[in-house]
């Protein structure tokens, strides 16, 4: 059942738990693939999105969700829109990427099959396929090459008239294996996976296990015959999504892992902020300087320069921002912060600020300096990002430099995705307004 094997990033995971569920061959697969971190018989995944493996559905939810009830929280609503995020997010997977990171993207993934299969049925119902038989009705089509070849007419005012006619019926097979298969797989998709979301209603269908009866591989061969000749839309959706289907049967059936999801969510998140809020880092960095190195009287340009997150700018201002995909923890009692951006990421902030705010472009503008956290409170995913959503929360600085001022923001992840999925855009700068 995939509610049983619901996981969140960045939490730790006795390692026996895992061992009994899936075995000692899936742990070392998933170390190799810098999904999983082993130490002291206690495990973590490094990976956000699906894996399927032994006839196991596994997701992993990003490090911001805190618990997980899936019949409270739409686990598996939540669940599709990862999948369609990452998805888009691996389109431009171009942007930097550290060694071991890597996006997975299977559309044929389990997941999306049943939500395809489940959608399908409540726009079409269960496909009948039509069946052509042969008659000698006049109400039917009557095959004109056939009767020539078989009847001789009678001849009258030179007219060829046939008493006796081959004709052809089309009807629907109601109980045809490709019928009955989809009754399977689509009440399959309902107790797998749709009666955890909130979508889907149960088809409450009468099915048999028609691949237990007939075998995967007559299935298989039933499906390809139809493609052959079917020409309709909806009859070659469903005829690619049932050998789909069959297929990721067979495959949970071996040891086979198969992954949808990504070891750089960072990534994903610091892709969604750029699109959303607008970001113009690829138009302003033709400005942005170099550094100079000097030597023995001569000059020598670096190859590299500074390439900041999120660049917005305005008339008379100019957006930094950090894409940080971290939770930071405020203790009230101590007054100390843990799981924060490193020291590092706070002078590369003030850096930016200064490099750019020397060019021509920006030197009389108001530079303005964020960091971009995801908002582990706040995981709403009824609606698109608002600006009333956007506000500033805090601030970081070194209080001896007045222009080192990093402000804080917190985003609703679900909300911003949502945005993201949608193509819409929103002006971050209204939080200065």
């Amino acid at each position: 059942m995939i509610s049983d094997n619901l996981y969140i990033e960045g939490v730790f995971y006795f390692i026996n738990q895992f061992d009994n569920l899936y075995g000692d061959d899936f742990i070392k697969y998933c170390i190799e693939k810098n999904i999983i971190t082993l130490s002291n018989n206690v495990l973590c995944f490094n990976y956000v999105g699906a894996i399927v493996y032994a006839n196991h559905l596994i997701f992993v939810f990003p490090k911001y969700y805190k618990n997980l009830t899936p019949e409270k929280d739409d686990a598996f609503d939540r669940i599709l829109l990862y999948l369609d995020i990452i998805e888009k997010a691996e389109k431009r997977v171009s942007l930097r990427l550290n060694e071991n990171e890597a996006y997975y993207v299977d559309s044929e993934n389990p997941f999306s099959v049943y939500k395809k299969i489940l959608e399908y049925y409540a726009e079409f119902n269960i496909y009948k396929p039509i069946v052509t038989r042969t008659t000698n009705s006049f109400e039917d089509r009557i095959h004109w090459p056939k009767t020539i070849e078989t009847f001789h007419p009678i001849i009258q005012d030179n007219r060829h008239i046939y008493l006796d006619i081959v004709s052809e019926k089309n009807t629907f097979f109601k109980n045809h294996i490709i019928s009955e298969l989809q009754k399977f797989a689509t009440q399959k998709a309902y107790h797998d996976f749709g009666k955890y979301t909130s979508i889907f209603e149960d088809p409450n269908l009468d099915y048999v296990n028609i691949l237990e009866d007939s075998g995967s591989d007559y299935c298989l061969y039933i499906i390809e015959q139809a493609l052959n000749v079917a020409y309709a839309d909806n009859e070659i959706l469903i005829l690619n999504l049932l050998k789909v289907f069959i297929n990721n049967i067979i495959k949970q059936k071996s040891n086979e892992i198969e992954l949808t999801g990504t070891n750089a969510f960072y990534h994903v998140w610091e892709i969604a902020l750029k699109q959303v809020f607008d970001d113009k880092y690829e138009v302003l960095k033709e400005i942005i300087p170099f550094p100079k190195w000097k030597y023995n009287n001569s000059e020598y340009n670096a190859s590299n320069t500074i390439i900041p997150d999120i660049l917005i700018p305005e008339e008379n201002r100019l957006l930094i921002s950090d894409a940080k995909y971290y939770l930071p923890q405020f203790n009230n009692s101590t007054n100390k912060i843990n799981k924060q951006p490193g020291l590092e990421s706070i002078t590369k902030q003030i850096i930016y600020k200064q490099i750019l705010g020397s060019t021509d472009q920006f030197q009389q503008a108001e530079l303005k300096n964020s960091f971009i956290f995801p908002d582990s409170d706040n995981l709403q995913k009824d609606s698109l990002l608002k600006n009333n959503d956007l506000k500033i929360s805090g601030n970081v600085s070194f209080e001896e430099l007045p222009d080192s001022i990093i402000d804080i923001l917190f985003i609703p992840p679900c909300k911003l995705f949502k945005t993201y999925l949608a193509n819409v855009k929103l002006n971050l700068s209204t939080i200065y307004d």
